[in-house]
């Protein structure tokens, strides 16, 4: 292996780090990205990795301790500062807490990052009047999707709103102008899955169930088999799209399919609240699954 020979090498430890997450074994990647950090420990990415790493293995009490360490050196990370607020409140279950610390994460100066830190908290609190405002600044044209691998057009977002809000109209148009974005540009074989869920969460709120459905299941279906890391974060969306087309058995299933391995961005409670899986909470089979959620 190239390790062999670099063995002091941070950028090759934490790709093998990666790689290794990708093949599903999050364990080993894990500790290659711990290595890359500790050559490495300036490397604000670098960092943010470990904690997201420990934090989708359900270790939160260890994610909350190294948390606290590295934000001595890494002071601005807002990943860092978000996860450690999510691990504490998978910790202590302190919803008021938890929304009083995400409210006061200082998302950044720029205009697009300001709307982006609006809409993210509004999406949190339930406040969706406050989202709809923030999505409507033109300077905002896109959002990073869940997995950083690509931006979704913020059509995609106003279609979600918009649909929460039962403004069907406004949802359908947002959606087709959504597809046509996606459909729009050129991307990359690994983008393709997110390209794939991205037009079929668009379909959903635009009411076209059938089409979202079959759409989503393909970008699970290639997901989970391409990305042993990234593939569980399609499945949740398409977990999603099962909710609100009301197939709450399904949902219910898969649910316990997401939260068995790691959760790469997701936690019990960012479900339990999660303004779409929510929808599940007064049937008791949600919340237990969720309670069944144990660390690795």
């Amino acid at each position: 292996m190239a390790e062999a020979g670099l063995p002091n090498d941070a950028d090759l430890h934490f790709r093998i780090g990666l790689a290794y997450r990708r093949l599903g074994s999050v364990q080993e990647g894990l500790a290659e990205i711990e290595r890359a950090a500790e050559l490495s420990p300036n490397d604000e990415f670098v960092a943010g990795t470990v904690v997201e790493t420990v934090f989708s293995l359900k270790r939160y009490a260890r994610a909350l301790e190294i948390s606290d360490r590295l934000l001595t050196t890494h002071q601005a990370s807002i990943l860092i500062q978000n996860l450690r607020i999510r691990s504490k409140f998978e910790l202590d279950g302190d919803r008021a807490a938890f929304l009083r610390d995400y409210v006061a994460l200082e998302i950044g100066p720029a205009e697009t990052k300001h709307a982006l830190g609006v809409y993210f908290t509004a999406m949190e609190t339930g406040d969706l009047a406050s989202a709809e405002r923030a999505l409507a600044n033109p300077k905002l044209t896109s959002v990073p999707n869940e997995d950083g691998a690509i931006n979704d057009p913020v059509s995609l977002h106003r279609s979600l709103v918009s649909y929460l809000q039962g403004h069907l109209a406004d949802a359908r148009r947002y959606s087709d102008e959504a597809i046509a974005a996606y459909r729009g540009q050129d991307w990359t074989p690994r983008q393709g899955m997110w390209v794939k869920m991205g037009i079929a969460r668009a379909e959903a709120y635009a009411g076209r169930m059938d089409e979202a459905l079959r759409d989503g299941s393909s970008a699970a279906a290639e997901a989970m088999a391409k990305d042993g890391f990234s593939g569980p974060v399609v499945l949740y969306d398409y977990g999603q799209l099962l909710v609100l087309a009301g197939h709450t058995e399904e949902a219910l299933s898969l649910l316990g399919d997401i939260v068995a391995p790691v959760l790469p961005v997701a936690s019990p409670n960012d479900i339990r609240y999660d303004l779409i899986w929510s929808r599940l909470r007064g049937d008791a089979r949600f919340d237990k699954i969720l309670n069944s959620a144990k660390p690795l």
